[in-house]
Formats: C-alpha cells, structure tokens, sequence
C-alpha cells in the first residue's frame, strides 16, 4: 500500500503531542501561519486542522485550504464543546469534524476512512462561503448550541448528494435513526422536516448557479439536483418570494457605456 501522506496544523505547544501519535504514514507538523506554503509546495493526502485556541482563524484558514488547494481532504479538530463549529467547520469543506480531547483509536478510525475515501475517488467537498449560504434555517443549524455528529453527517450527506434523488430513509440510516424518530429529531434541531431543508439548500444552491453567465436556468435546475424548472420555481417562491428568472436578472451588474 502507498504510503500516506498527513500534514497537522495546530499550535506549536500542541505538537508534542501529535507528533508521537500512531496516525501512519508520513506524518509533518506545522503551524497555521506556514500551512498554505507546505500545501502549495507538497501534495498531501490529508491535512489535519486543529483550532486550538482561536476556532474564528482556524476557520479561516480552512477557507484559504478549500478555496486554493480543493484536492486535499481536510479533518477539522476543536474543543468539545465546540459543536457550533461544526456547521462551520462543513460549509467551509471540512471532509471530517472530531472534538478534542479525542481516543486515539478513534483518531486513527477517522484517518483511515479518510484515506480510504481519499484513494477510492478522491475529494469532492469544497468551501461554500458562509456570507453566502447562512440565512434563514441555515443560520438556525450554525448558532445551533449542539448539532449531534449523526445530524452533521446527515447535512454533509445532503450536500453532497443534492444533484440526486434524495430520500427519508436513506437519511435516516446516515443518522442510524428510524425515520421516524430521525423527522423528530431534524425538526427540533433545524426548525423544518428533512426533505424541506433539501429543498431549501437545493435554493440556495441555484441561487449560486443563476450569478454564472454560463448557465441556462433549466441547467441549473439540474445541477441543483430539482429535475425539472418547474419544481426549482415552486421553491423559489416558497423560500425566496421570487421566480429564478426574476432572481438572475436582479442580481446582474448594470451595463456600463
């Protein structure tokens, strides 16, 4: 088997202890400040980001990775206690999110699915800019004081498979919940039952795609997984007011003579 390739971020008082970790592989350690540097120089099969002690940089640093460098999975660390980074933490693309203090042997777990994944098909996350995409239910879920891992992995589901047909029952498994209970669940966390909220991050995401000048409004309705125009303009109105075309034409920059 190759061997793999890991880079850790944390502070400098934090590297002792990751440095006599059993991760595998070839294992660098840096600080947040020469990151971007070490990325750009090497390829790396994972980077491991730990916030430390100031989460607001280490999520910004997390930008800076997915916006210049999408290929490389990355597996956010934080405090416990922390969950409301979460969200956070994948929006921006985090592949992966683990409180501290962690069990080693789970540590390890998550490094070898990440890895696993990263041989199998590579990466697919990348950032979504949160001055973007967190508003109404989405602001909810971000303030949320405690989003449960089975729920935060349920929302990477989704937005990886939001061009697909999304059912009840195979989100319910991702959150090893009966549909029933996880509906409950969904709804008293994020204020909406599950198959709305796709429909409601499936918005969000057209209204992304209608800024590009390369797509037709029924291309964007199948990129943002809707199927047909008609069911992206239903939507629309429910959650925006508005039809699509009239959203394009709003956001387009006026001429200048």
């Amino acid at each position: 088997m190759q061997q793999a390739f890991l880079l850790v971020v944390a502070e400098s008082d934090l590297h002792d202890v990751y440095r006599h970790l059993p991760l595998g592989g070839k294992v660098q350690l840096t600080v947040a400040g020469k990151a971007i540097t070490m990325l750009q120089k090497e390829q790396w099969d994972l980077v491991l980001l730990d916030a430390g002690s100031d989460p607001a940089s280490a999520l910004e640093l997390l930008h800076q990775i997915k916006s210049s460098i999408p290929a490389v999975p990355v597996l956010f660390l934080a405090e416990t206690g922390s969950e409301e980074l979460a969200v956070s933490a994948f929006r921006l693309g985090a592949r992966d999110y683990l409180r501290r203090p962690f069990d080693v042997v789970r540590l390890k777990a998550h490094v070898d699915n990440l890895l696993g994944l990263r041989r199998r098909g590579g990466e697919r996350r990348v950032c979504v800019p949160l001055d973007e995409d967190l508003a109404g239910p989405a602001r909810k879920a971000a303030a949320e004081p405690y989003l449960p891992p089975n729920i935060l992995r349920v929302l990477v589901h989704m937005e990886e498979h939001l061009q697909e047909s999304l059912c009840l029952d195979t989100m319910a498994r991702e959150a090893g919940l009966s549909p029933h209970h996880f509906c409950r669940t969904f709804r008293e966390l994020l204020g909406m039952s599950p198959m709305r909220f796709v429909c409601y991050q499936r918005v969000q995401k057209a209204k992304r795609l209608l800024q590009r000048d390369d797509l037709n409004i029924s291309a964007v309705a199948a990129k943002s997984g809707f199927g047909s125009l008609n069911n992206m303009s239903r939507w629309f109105r429910v959650f925006e007011g508005t039809t699509p075309s009239y959203y394009r034409f709003s956001r387009q920059k006026p001429r200048t003579t």
